[in-house]
C-alpha cells in the first residue's frame, strides 16, 4: 500500500513550517467559494514550495487549481486506460538517491524512439500523472531536479509536438505547482535538440532558463548526480532504467483512486468572486505543431 506524507510529517520534517501560517491560509481557503476543499497536508506543500510567503503561496494555489479546471485536456479522465498507450514509450521515474546539492532527482527518457507510437498529450498526461503522485508520497522536498534524456529525439517528434499543449503545462510548471525547481539537466543534446529547446525557451521564465544545463552526454551529469545513483544503463549502481519504469507504472495502477479524487480537485469558475481568473489568457494562444514551423 502506498504511504503518502502527512502533516505530522512535514511538520517534523522542516521547522520552518509554522502551524500558524498553515491555519492562515486554511481560513483563506475557506473564503475562496470557487477553490475545492484543499488538505492540511497539501497546503504545507504550497507554503513551503515557496518559501514560507503566504501571499506568493496563495496566488500559487489559485493558479494550481483553476489551471487544472481551464485544461481539462491535461488534468480530466486521469486514469491508466488513458495513458496506456504512452506508459511503455517513455518514462519519468525518481532515482533512489538525491543529487550532490541534496535535491530530489526525476529522471525522463524516451524509451521507445519510434514516432509513430508519440503523443505529445499523452506524454505531459502521464508525466503530471506519475509527478502528482510522486509529490503525495515524499512531501515537501529541499529541492527538485528534472533530467530528460533526448536521445533518440527525432524531427518527426518534434513534429508531432502540439505547441498550446507545450505552452499550458510549461506554464503550470512553472507558476502552480508545489515544487522547487533547482536543476534541469537536458542531456544527449543534438542539433535537432537545441533547435527545439529554442522554440520552447519563449514559454520559460528566468527563473529556469537560468536552471538549465545542457550537456551533449551523459558525462556533463556526473558534476551534480553522483554517478552511482544513475539507472545501470548509464554505469549507475542502480535497477535498469526499464526496471524503474516497470515500477513506476505499477505505482500508477496502484493508485488509481488517489488520481480519480486528484482530479476532482479543481476551481469552479461559476462561484468566483470578483470575475474570472486570466492567467493562462495571458499568455498568447499559439496553435498548432512544431511542424509547421521552422526547426532548421
Amino acid at each position: 500500500m502506498t504511504q503518502f506524507a502527512t502533516a505530522e510529517s512535514e511538520y517534523n520534517k522542516d521547522k520552518k513550517i509554522r502551524k500558524e501560517d498553515v491555519e492562515a491560509l486554511e481560513e483563506w481557503a475557506k473564503k475562496q467559494p470557487h477553490l475545492p476543499k484543499i488538505s492540511e497536508v497539501k497546503l504545507i506543500q504550497f507554503l513551503q514550495s515557496n518559501y514560507y510567503r503566504l501571499e506568493a503561496t496563495k496566488t500559487c494555489i489559485d493558479k494550481y487549481y483553476t489551471i487544472k479546471a481551464q485544461c481539462p485536456d491535461i488534468f480530466a479522465n486521469r486514469t491508466v486506460d488513458s495513458v496506456k498507450d504512452i506508459m511503455s514509450i517513455v518514462t519519468a521515474t525518481l532515482l533512489p538517491k538525491k543529487s550532490k546539492n541534496g535535491y530530489t532527482v526525476l529522471f525522463c527518457k524516451l524509451m521507445d524512439k519510434n514516432s509513430d507510437n508519440f503523443s505529445n498529450l499523452e506524454v505531459i498526461k502521464y508525466f503530471d500523472m506519475v509527478l502528482s503522485v510522486l509529490l503525495a508520497q515524499l512531501g515537501t522536498c529541499e529541492g527538485h531536479v528534472l533530467v530528460i534524456d533526448m536521445e533518440g529525439l527525432s524531427l518527426s517528434h518534434i513534429a508531432k509536438v502540439n505547441i498550446n499543449v507545450t505552452r499550458k503545462y510549461m506554464y503550470f510548471l512553472q507558476e502552480a505547482l508545489p515544487i522547487r525547481t533547482k536543476e534541469i539537466h537536458i542531456v544527449n543534446v543534438s542539433a535537432l535538440a537545441q533547435k527545439l529547446l529554442n522554440l520552447v525557451k519563449s514559454f520559460i521564465n528566468k527563473d529556469i532558463l537560468d536552471a538549465l544545463h545542457l550537456h551533449t552526454s551523459v558525462d556533463g551529469l556526473f558534476e551534480f548526480i553522483p554517478k552511482d545513483a544513475l539507472p545501470s544503463e548509464y554505469s549507475g549502481q542502480n535497477e535498469s532504467l526499464v526496471a524503474m519504469q516497470k515500477e513506476v507504472n505499477k505505482s500508477l495502477v496502484d493508485n488509481q483512486q488517489f488520481l480519480r479524487e486528484d482530479e476532482k480537485e479543481i476551481a469552479d469558475e461559476t462561484k468566483r468572486v470578483g470575475g474570472k481568473a486570466k492567467y493562462l489568457d495571458e499568455e498568447p494562444e499559439m496553435a498548432g505543431s512544431f511542424k509547421k514551423l521552422d526547426v532548421f
